[in-house]
């Protein structure tokens, strides 16, 4: 996956940008609120529909602007996609897949794939467990429509079903048990996926960690169930009939008949995805309390990395990766580790200095100044 160009309009700090990218590596350099965050998350936007920083689409829309565009050309194994994401301060959101409208943003995710790291990336591994729930649903999300067509249902029922909770003893006669069941038949493809996708990402994170530490640190991922089970088995260990979805039903099903009386006096549903965890061991004990800050951003940053590997295995499309401001965060071996990933996929960096990639890198690499607003090119050739 390459972002070919880019196009703005009145999207935060830009008035207007067309940026032509002209290398593996693109190195955004300016100073604090020049705008290079701004043009990753408009990046980020066109491969999600959404912004990282924000939740409403009206904070994106440059000051007394009445709307704004972002415009993306890509180049993918399938061949060239255009994605345009727009938005109206009279609350029109539009949405375009090659010059062609469309009504859902599952149209659009998954056509630009993209892997973020942002400092604000520590918070995976001494956050709130919404946001590494988030972490995985983002990577599936963008690798499986199916996926995000679950999961989407399953924010749809669960809504649904806490509004019925919240009426009290007559839920059960409202119809509860038809709810559980649709909960439970979009609940456990979330969960399996999920189960699937750890599995797999708990090794590439344990590699990176082992060789940023020189083999001291030993990272542990593990999916963290509300359905019950004592909750500390690695993905690695839970056998395959637990994944079974037959299975997976049954345990979401007694879990949702032993809680009905606490969900039903306290309105809410209290088992399912949507409470769900993940949970990281670093030599085997929890990162969240016990581990030092160079260690939970070794974990945060394996992660990353795990992720990028997981988009592209079995010949996927690699993502793009966007580096906000992070080499200036990293000592010497974590910033090594993280440019032998750059090198193999198309990246935006941002900084206020291009020095920590002089002469690190044999690709591409296109320098670029940020000044207000505006993106010019500063010199491209090779950096080796």
């Amino acid at each position: 996956m390459r972002l070919k160009r880019l196009q703005l309009h009145d999207f935060r700090s830009f008035p207007t940008l067309d940026l032509t990218l002209n290398g593996q590596v693109n190195v955004f350099v300016g100073g604090n609120a020049e705008g290079k965050t701004n043009a990753l998350e408009a990046v980020y936007l066109l491969a999600t529909g959404r912004s990282h920083r924000v939740a409403h689409d009206r904070e994106l829309v440059r000051w007394e602007a009445p709307a704004y565009l972002v415009r993306g050309d890509f180049a993918s194994q399938a061949g060239a996609v255009q994605v345009e994401v727009g938005f109206s301060t009279e609350g029109r959101k539009v949405l375009r897949l090659n010059g062609v409208a469309k009504r859902r943003l599952s149209d659009l995710i998954g056509q630009a794939r993209v892997v973020l790291f942002a400092p604000e990336d520590l918070e995976l591994v001494k956050g709130a467990p919404e946001v590494r729930r988030r972490y995985i649903d983002l990577q599936l999300s963008q690798m499986s429509a199916a996926y995000y067509h679950h999961l989407a249902a399953y924010h749809r029922v669960l809504d649904q079903r806490n509004r019925l909770l919240k009426v009290g003893p007559q839920a059960e006669e409202r119809g509860l048990p038809v709810w559980d069941e649709k909960l439970i038949v979009h609940g456990v493809e979330v969960i399996r996926r999920r189960l699937e996708a750890v599995e797999r990402l708990a090794g590439w994170a344990s590699d990176a960690q082992r060789q940023v530490s020189g083999g001291q640190e030993e990272l542990s991922v593990s999916y963290q169930s509300s359905l019950g089970g004592d909750g500390q088995r690695s993905s690695r260990e839970v056998p395959e009939t637990d994944r079974d979805p037959d299975n997976l039903a049954r345990a979401f099903r007694r879990r949702l008949e032993r809680l009905r009386p606490a969900e039903i006096e306290r309105g809410m549903t209290l088992a399912g995805p949507h409470r769900d965890d993940l949970r990281l061991d670093i030599n085997r004990q929890e990162a969240r309390l016990f581990s030092s800050q160079g260690q939970q951003r070794t974990a945060a940053l394996a992660l990353k990395l795990a992720e990028v590997e997981f988009m592209t295995a079995d010949g996927g499309d690699p993502p793009l990766l966007l580096l906000d401001d992070v080499l200036s965060e990293l000592d010497e071996k974590r910033r090594g580790l993280l440019l032998e990933t750059v090198g193999r996929v198309q990246t935006i960096i941002t900084g206020t200095d291009g020095a920590p990639l002089a002469g690190r890198l044999a690709v591409d690499v296109a320098f670029y100044n940020v000044t207000r607003g505006t993106i010019t090119p500063a010199g491209e050739g090779r950096d080796r």
